[in-house]
Formats: C-alpha cells, structure tokens, sequence
C-alpha cells in the first residue's frame, strides 16, 4: 500500500494564513504609537483649522481679531455684540488640544498677527517649536 509523507495544500496555506495573522497583529502592536500620533496630529491640524476659520470670521465683522485674555468667550459668542442687536458665536465649542486633554489649544496676538497651536507630540508648550502644530495669518 502506498503511504503519503508530507503536508497537503491545504494544510500549508491554513498555516501561512496563521503566521501572516499573527506578523500583521505584531507589526500592529509595534507600529500603534506611530498610528496614534499621526491621527492625533490630523486631528489637531483639522481643529486648528475650525479654529483659524472661527478667527477669521471674528475678524470679518469686528476688523480686529479676539483678543488674548478671553479669545475662547470671544469666539463663543459670549458677550460679542454686532451692530448692538444680537450676540454671534463664530464656533459652538472650542475643542481641547489632543496632546494636552486637560487644555486647549494656545493663541497669541502680537501687532494683527496671531498664532494658534498645539503643544505637539512632545507635550510640550516651547513656542512654537517643530513638533508643535500652527496656524497663523501670517
């Protein structure tokens, strides 16, 4: 009788198919800090964008940008009259800087040029450093 020594097909490719699930869930774990920065980086690019369009839309109306001192209250309407007759909110919330959960995003105002910008991966606020994120109407 004749007797068959070796594996089938089948059996190889249910075992490529285990060590390729087991090499991508390795390159995932090794990789997820990397994948977590870039989003929190898209993230924060997109919120600073919202923010700079809030801005810009202050500026429109009052031809002067919001102030430091309470630029978010400014932006959110609070207090804000136009033509005396009702209150504008130029953003419904201020978002809170991914890198910084506990605070938001930064903004200074020197001579109509302003900067708004997260603290970055590095966490910290070292103006405006390289791995800070920015916008500017400069």
């Amino acid at each position: 009788m004749f007797t068959r020594s070796g594996f089938t097909l089948i059996e190889l490719m249910v075992v490529i198919a285990i060590i390729l699930i087991l090499s991508t869930i390795a390159i995932l774990v090794y990789t997820s800090p990397n994948i977590k920065t870039l989003a929190k980086k898209a993230r924060a690019k997109e919120e600073l964008h919202m923010i700079q369009i809030a801005v810009e839309a202050y500026h429109t109306d009052l031809k002067r940008y919001p102030p430091e001192i309470n630029w978010m209250d400014e932006l959110l309407g609070k207090g804000v009259l136009i033509y005396n007759t009702k209150e504008v909110s130029y953003i419904s919330k201020i978002p809170k800087d991914p890198f910084s959960p506990d605070d938001y995003y930064n903004y200074s105002l020197s001579n109509g040029v302003y900067y708004i910008w997260s603290v970055g991966p590095d966490r910290e606020n070292d103006n405006h450093s390289d791995d800070d994120i920015v916008k500017s109407n400069r």
